[in-house]
Formats: C-alpha cells, structure tokens, sequence
C-alpha cells in the first residue's frame, strides 16, 4: 500500500452532470464506498497487459481518432495500474464543483453493472475503485476541473483546490468532515443520515424495518425471541433476554452508518449494564461489508450479521444466527 506521504492525486467525476441520474449514481458511489468510469465499449480489461490494451483498443475504436484511442488507453491503464491504495481521489461535479475527497482503499476492478444507475451510451460503468468518501462541498467561480475521465494532479494543486476546508491549512482526506445530518425518518421513528451538498439532499435509503422483520422471523424458527427495548429515553433495534444480544440495525454498510451503529450499541450497552450483565453487541446490516470498514470492530467486542441469498450470517461462529445460517433460507 502506497503511504500517504507518497500518494498520488486524482481528480474523477462520478458521472456526466449533465446526466439526469447523476444524483443517484453519487448516491450509490457514497452509500457503496466506490467511484466508477464508464469506457463502456470495451469489455473487461483490468488483466490485459499494456501491449493487449492497445491492440483491444485498436480493434475495438477502429473507426476512432487516434486521440480518442490514446485517451482511452491513458484512461484505462492508469485506472488500473497507476491508481494504487492509499492514493487520493477528488470526486467534481461538472468542472466547478467538489463533492467529496476519498483514499483509494480497493485497486480497480471489474463488475459488470454494480450500479444500475451508472449507464454510457454502449452499457454499464463496470470499472470501479474502492474508495472511502468524506464529503468535502466546495464549488468555485472559475473553471477548475479537466473534461477528462481521470486527471493527475500535484500535491501542491490539491492543497490550492482544498484550502479554506478542514481543521488545518493542508487537507487531510481521512480528515475532512462528513456534513450530514440526523433526521428522523418519516416511515418510522428511528434515525438515519442525509447526505447534504449544495445542490440536492440525497437522504440514504431505509431498509432497517424489513431488515429487522426478516432476523425476527428468522430467530423465531429456531424458537428464540428479538424484542425491541426501550432503556429511559432510549430505543435500540432488538434485544434477546435468554442470550443478552443487542442489535442495532443499519440500512447501508458504510463506514458512517457503522460508526453510528458502534456508538448507539456502546451507548444502550452501559445504560442497560448494570440491570441486565454485559450484553452481547451486534449490528445488522442488508450484506456483507467491507472488510476494511470493519476491521475495527472486534476490538470493541462488536459482531456483525448481515444478510445473503435471504439467510443471515454472522461472524461470530454462528453465535448470532444460530445454527440455521447454513441449513435454511428465508422464505417469501
């Protein structure tokens, strides 16, 4: 992994602002923890060497412009080559705007279609980094930003493009703040976050409810019982007396809905300590995470659940799930 005194810094658009769907492929790209480019007429080339690019691409692009060839392969092979972990992306809407800095914790690879959303004229984007966001609003009066799919930039033009942001005078990516706020969500009285920027507020999609109705049903068929408790003022997702298992259930699987998760379960586990012994502390989430988003976790005694081909797993030997997690699935 590249450190971060040696980063490199990239400057990539999610996706074309002029796009209808842009918001909603943003949406997914903060949720998901990803960036992605399009080059949709090509097929999957994150194996081929520098010699096989230029001949897919020629054969390909036959009809294009030898710029346009060239622009594809400088594009594609610094996408995958040149972008290491632990590199800086800066993520612009149009050439005026930064919605957000991240470090590159996943190299490029290919998944056909991730995002439904992202479409080019030719397919899906299906070229992805795996990046870790903190939102970072800043616009400016004078054009800023390339027209190009990916552009390098110096340290030096990052810290100009980022100044007047942050704690210090240097932006820190891992530093910048998340400007989200807590709402209460209309379906039902529980929290989520609003991912807010200057043009649009993008609320995260809520799926805890039918999350937790599914781990309810599937607890119940092995004869066990997830309550909902109540400790003073406040509520947590569930708790089961007979194994003192606390859950906490999040609609996303990214880093900022973890962190929310760990601080209310560290938070109903003191409160109900001294009643009910040390609880067992989980979160529930709608699939697997990221292993670097929480690799953290099993320090503070933290488990995961998460659902998958509607069973549910955990990483906790089965301690959570039970021993069902590898005989049955959920039914309709």
């Amino acid at each position: 992994m590249r450190g971060a005194l040696h980063a490199r810094y990239w400057v990539i658009p999610p996706f074309s602002n002029k796009r209808k769907d842009f918001a909603k492929v943003w949406a997914f790209d903060l949720e998901n923890s990803v960036i992605s480019i399009g080059f949709t007429e090509l097929p999957n080339v994150s194996h081929l060497s520098e010699k096989q690019l230029r001949q897919l691409i020629e054969r390909r692009l036959r009809q294009q412009s030898t710029y346009t060839k060239n622009y594809f392969f400088r594009s594609l092979w610094n996408f995958y080559h040149s972008i290491k972990r632990g590199d800086v992306i800066v993520a612009c809407e149009g050439r005026k705007k930064i919605l957000a800095i991240g470090r590159v914790r996943h190299s490029g690879y290919y998944e056909y279609n991730k995002n439904p959303d992202a479409q080019g004229e030719a397919g899906p984007y299906s070229n992805h980094l795996g990046v870790r966001w903190r939102l970072f609003n800043k616009s400016f009066d004078d054009l800023k930003f390339s027209r190009l799919a990916i552009d390098q930039i110096s340290e030096e033009d990052f810290q100009k493009l980022t100044r007047g942001r942050g704690a210090s005078r240097k932006a820190d990516p891992e530093a910048v703040s998340i400007e989200a706020q807590i709402v209460d969500s209309p379906q039902h009285k529980q929290l989520d976050y609003k991912y807010r920027s200057k043009a649009a507020i993008r609320k995260a999609e809520k799926v805890e409810e039918r999350l937790l109705i599914d781990f309810r049903k599937w607890l119940r068929r092995q004869e066990r019982t997830l309550e909902a408790a109540k400790f003073g003022s406040l509520r947590c997702d569930g708790y089961e007396r007979k194994r003192r298992m606390l859950i906490e259930a999040k609609s996303s699987v990214s880093r900022e809905h973890i962190r929310m998760a760990v601080g209310q379960l560290l938070d109903y586990g003191f409160q109900i300590r001294k009643n009910l012994g040390k609880s067992h502390m989980a979160i529930l989430l709608p699939r697997k995470p990221d292993p670097s988003s929480v690799a953290w976790l099993p320090i503070l005694n933290i488990s995961l659940i998460w659902r998958e081909n509607g069973a549910f797993f955990d990483n906790a030997n089965g301690k959570m799930c039970g021993h069902m997690q590898t005989r049955h699935r959920l039914g309709p």
